[in-house]
C-alpha cells in the first residue's frame, strides 16, 4: 500500500473509532467530554474549547488543555454560517494573540438541522494543521453534531414524557377536585334540602297544615331545582353547544359581575368556529382567571379580550388588582388548572405580574 493510502486508511480508523465513542451516549455533557478526550488522546490536539450554541449565540460548555488563550481569540475566528462545515483556519495575527500558538483553527459542529456549536483547537507544531487535518477535523466535527443532536432529541422527547406523566397527574388532580366539589355539592346542599321536603311531607301526612306544608314544599323545589340547573351550567354550559364560546363567556361575565359586583370589560372578535374541545377549554381557562381576579386579586377593573388570529384563539385576562410573583411555589392551584388545560389541548399561557402591579395572562391556542 503507498503511503497516501496508509494515511487515508489511518485517517478513516481515526474517523471511525473517535465517531463510534460519542455515538455512545445520549448524554451531552458526556458526549462532549469524550470528544474532548478523544480530541486530545487519539488526535494528539493539546488544547482546545467547545462552544454549544444556545438558541442565541455560542456558550462555552467544556475545554481540555488551556482553552482560555482559545477562548479569548474566539471572537476573532468571525461568525459561521449556518450550513458550512468547514473549518476556519486564523490569521496568524489572530493566532499571535494566542501567545504561542502556531496555528488556531475552528470547527463548526453543523447537520443539516441546525448548527450546534463550534470546537476551537489550537496546536503549537511547526506548521500548525495541514489541510489533511482540516479535512478528518470536519468529518469528525460532522459526526459530533449528529451525536449531539441526538443527545438533544433525546433530552426533549425525556422532558415531552416527563411532561406527560406531570399532565396526567394534574388531570387526575383536577378530576378528583370537582368530584370532591360535586359530593359536597349534592350533600350539603342538595341532600340537606331533600331532607327539609322529607320532613315537610311527613309533617303533612301526621296532620299537620297541609296548605302551609305545600307552599313550604314548593319553595323547596323551586330552590332545589335552580339549584340543579346551576350545577348542571357549571358542569357545562349549555350555551357552548347552542350559541358558542363568545355567547358563554358574555353569560359569565354578566353573572360574576352581578355577583362580585365588579366591573367586568369584555370584548371579542372572533371570527371563526372552534372545535367543542377547545371551546370548553378556553371557556373553562377564562372562568378560572376571571374567578381568581374577582376573589383574591382585590381589583376593581378586570377585563376580558378573546380574538382570533390565523389559526389562533387568544385570551387576555387582565386585572388591576394586588398582583403577585408567578414564581413563588405558591402562586396557586389555579393558574397550574389553566396551564394545564392549555398545555392538553396544545396551547400555551404567559402570565405577567408583579406585587402592587395588577396581573395580565395571555394565552393562545391553536385552531
Amino acid at each position: 500500500m503507498s503511503d497516501d493510502g496508509k494515511q487515508a486508511a489511518g485517517a478513516l480508523a481515526t474517523i471511525s473509532a473517535v465517531s463510534r465513542a460519542v455515538s455512545r451516549s445520549l448524554d451531552l455533557d458526556e458526549v462532549l467530554a469524550i470528544f474532548a478526550r478523544e480530541m486530545e488522546s487519539r488526535l494528539g490536539i493539546p488544547s482546545g474549547a467547545i462552544f454549544i450554541h444556545d438558541g442565541q449565540s455560542e456558550t462555552f460548555r467544556l475545554g481540555w488543555g488551556e482553552p482560555d488563550d482559545l477562548k479569548a481569540v474566539t471572537p476573532y475566528l468571525g461568525p459561521r454560517s449556518g450550513g458550512d462545515s468547514s473549518p476556519v483556519l486564523a490569521d496568524r495575527r489572530v493566532a499571535a494573540r494566542a501567545f504561542t500558538w502556531s496555528s488556531i483553527a475552528a470547527i463548526p459542529l453543523v447537520t443539516r438541522r441546525r448548527q450546534h456549536g463550534v470546537v476551537v483547537i489550537g496546536t503549537r507544531a511547526p506548521g500548525g494543521f495541514s489541510p489533511r487535518d482540516l479535512e478528518i477535523y470536519r468529518t469528525i466535527g460532522r459526526d459530533v453534531a449528529i451525536a449531539i443532536e441526538n443527545a438533544r432529541l433525546f433530552a426533549e422527547v425525556s422532558r415531552s414524557n416527563q411532561r406527560l406523566q406531570d399532565l396526567s397527574r394534574e388531570l387526575i388532580d383536577v378530576q378528583e377536585r370537582e368530584r370532591r366539589y360535586l359530593g359536597l355539592e349534592l350533600h350539603d346542599q342538595i341532600g340537606q334540602m331533600l331532607t327539609g321536603l322529607k320532613l315537610i311531607i311527613e309533617s303533612a301526612r301526621n296532620g299537620g297544615d297541609v296548605r302551609t306544608r305545600l307552599e313550604d314544599a314548593e319553595r323547596i323545589v323551586a330552590d332545589l331545582m335552580q339549584r340543579i340547573r346551576a350545577l348542571a351550567v357549571e358542569l357545562r354550559p349549555p350555551m357552548l353547544d347552542d350559541a358558542g364560546l363568545v355567547a358563554a363567556l358574555a353569560c359569565h361575565v354578566q353573572t360574576l359581575s352581578a355577583q362580585s359586583g365588579l366591573a367586568i370589560d369584555f370584548r371579542h372578535a372572533v371570527d371563526r368556529p372552534a372545535r367543542p374541545e377547545i371551546q370548553i377549554a378556553a371557556f373553562r381557562i377564562a372562568q378560572e382567571a376571571l374567578t381568581n381576579a374577582a376573589r383574591h386579586a382585590r381589583a376593581a377593573n378586570i377585563s376580558l379580550r378573546v380574538w382570533t388570529t390565523a389559526g389562533t384563539l387568544l385570551l387576555q385576562i387582565a386585572d388591576d388588582g394586588a398582583g403577585f410573583d408567578p414564581a413563588e411555589p405558591t402562586a396557586g392551584a389555579g393558574l397550574r388548572g389553566i396551564r394545564e388545560r392549555a398545555a392538553l389541548i396544545g396551547g400555551t399561557v404567559s402570565i405577567e405580574s408583579s406585587r402592587g402591579s395588577g396581573t395580565r395572562i395571555i394565552v393562545e391556542i391553536p385552531l
